[in-house]
């Protein structure tokens, strides 16, 4: 029997690094990169499209076992016309990155141990001086790149499926005929915290570490209380060096908006020192709001790093914008043949053109919310009959998307986001919430009243 294949396979990690020549020359010098495999852009997107089977009798099936297939949909991810330039851009970046980072190199092996002198040190003042105002690093900045577009556009679900497309970690059982093993995280994602304070962002770092490797850094941090927030950026930077980090994705990036801009807060400068500083390429994903980060403002006081340099720094390379998908593009072609699919209609040619533009003008071409309106339309139309579809799909959506639905249809009709983001709400784990719910104590307009189709109707 097959196994179910999941949307989101676990990160490949290498055991023993297999070394391999690339095609450019100038790469051949470097453990680092030659452990690294280049794929073909077919074959990734073949990786990153993932599309499950429903079965084939699910008209007949009892009523539990059609809501677990139907919990596939969730699964689908539509390859998005930026994967095959995000893979490319990304793994170049990774390759060049690494191209001054060979660990047998004495002045990285220097670097490694005046850091780790530097962490040990009392005096705040100093730790903030080399890693901020006059690094250490040997080492030259590279390139750092913006994905931007709004909530439930598919940002984060296409980045990080296209870096699962990368192994995340190689483990080198020697290098250069020594018996020294050596790990590799090629790559890490994970979100800007909602908070302000560089520990959060710092314990964010630890985590990605933990998940890559199975190490500890998050709970061995976290109950650090007398350690000073230079010590948790020192330790950032050794873990970097140390693991042979090569590559940072930070999702989320306009949490920082809120953000104050001291030394107590965490700032672009803080990223821009942390990690390209140590010639680590990133790519921050964020919103259109999340674009005034970058804005370049002149510094409020002559010791603050140049923010226009920074800014220039942190935001070097490309910008990715994903935009809504329109009804007439491939990119909602695929989707709604993906959610939609045929066997899964009440009528034997499948789904109507008419339906197809309700699906587009009801989502405005947001993939959260397609993903969660065929979940929830599927799951009902299997037991009503009696009501055409496009009549369903709008009373479903009316009712389950509740005081979203209205800014979601002028979405659709302006492409204006601001309004849809203002009302947007987010859960303990900074995941927007695409179902409005009453709160005590909270002025939310009330849900249109509309028949409650699962108790109204049976199949």
């Amino acid at each position: 029997m097959k196994l179910f294949d999941p949307a989101f396979p676990k990160p490949v990690l290498i055991e023993e690094a297999e070394y391999h020549n690339h095609q450019d020359e100038w790469l051949n010098d470097n453990p680092l990169i030659r452990a690294i495999t280049v794929k073909d852009t077919d074959d990734v997107e073949s990786e990153i499209g993932y599309i499950p089977k429903l079965p084939s009798n699910i008209q007949s099936l009892n009523g539990v076992y059609q809501k677990t297939a139907l919990h596939r949909l969730s699964c689908i991810n539509v390859v998005h016309p930026w994967s095959a330039a995000l893979y490319e851009d990304i793994l170049s970046a990774i390759l060049f990155g690494y191209i001054n980072r060979d660990p047998r190199k004495p002045e990285i092996r220097r670097f490694q141990r005046e850091l780790s002198s530097l962490s040990m040190l009392k005096k705040r003042d100093e730790i903030y001086e080399k890693i901020f105002v006059s690094p250490l690093s040997p080492l030259t900045t590279t390139s750092n790149a913006v994905v931007t577009g709004p909530s439930g556009s598919g940002k984060t679900t296409t980045i990080r499926r296209t870096l699962l497309a990368i192994p995340q970690v190689i483990i080198h059982p020697e290098f250069d005929n020594t018996p020294e093993k050596l790990t590799q995280i090629v790559w890490l994602s994970f979100d800007m915290p909602a908070s302000d304070s560089p520990k959060a962002l710092a314990l964010a770092f630890f985590r990605a570490i933990d998940m890559a490797i199975g190490s500890n850094y998050y709970n061995e941090w976290k109950g650090r209380k007398s350690e000073g927030i230079e010590h948790h950026y020192a330790a950032m930077q050794l873990l970097i060096l140390k693991y042979n980090i090569g590559f940072i994705h930070i999702d989320e990036m306009q949490f920082m908006l809120k953000f104050g801009s001291g030394r107590n807060s965490v700032t672009l400068q803080a990223v821009e020192a942390l990690f390209n500083k140590l010639s680590v390429p990133t790519l921050t994903s964020c919103t259109p709001e999340g674009l005034k980060l970058f804005d370049p403002v002149p510094a409020e006081f002559s010791n603050n790093l140049d923010v226009i340099t920074t800014t220039r720094r942190v935001y070097s390379d490309q910008i990715y914008v994903f935009e809504l998908a329109p009804i007439d593009s491939d990119l909602f072609d695929d989707l709604f043949s993906a959610f939609f699919p045929a066997s899964l209609s009440q009528k034997q040619k499948g789904f109507s053109e008419s339906f197809k533009f309700k699906v587009a003008t009801l989502s405005a071409g947001l993939l959260a919310v397609i993903t969660r309106l065929a979940q929830l339309y599927h799951r009902i139309a299997l037991s009503v009959t009696d009501i055409p579809e496009e009549e369903l799909l709008e009373d479903i959506f009316i009712e389950q998307f509740g005081p979203l639905a209205e800014a979601l249809r002028r979405l659709h009709e302006t492409g204006n986001e601001d309004m849809l983001e203002n009302l947007l709400n987010r859960d303990d784990a900074n995941n927007v919430v695409w179902a409005l719910e009453e709160q005590k104590g909270k002025k939310i307009q009330k849900r249109v009243s509309v028949p409650d189709i699962n108790n109204d109707h049976k199949g």
